[in-house]
């Protein structure tokens, strides 16, 4: 989150759209972008920035890992 932080107001806007959308459809236009042992790790690009976070089923949550840009 110190990507989030770090950004300018407009970005900041920018990012908390991004997480809203990850939250209302995580799996829309999400690309697997890695594996750890119980869990894939899924990313999606908004504009430069790379959203990157996890399904947890068993509580139906989205836990964001990182975002950032490129």
């Amino acid at each position: 989150m110190e990507a989030y932080v770090a950004a300018d107001p407009e970005e900041q806007s920018r990012l908390l759209r991004a997480f809203e959308v990850v939250r209302e459809n995580p799996e829309k236009g999400a690309q697997l972008v890695g594996k750890t042992r119980d869990r894939d790790i899924w990313g999606r690009w908004f504009g430069n920035w790379l959203v990157l976070y996890y399904l947890d089923h068993p509580i139906r949550a989205v836990v964001l890992i990182d975002c950032q840009w490129t």
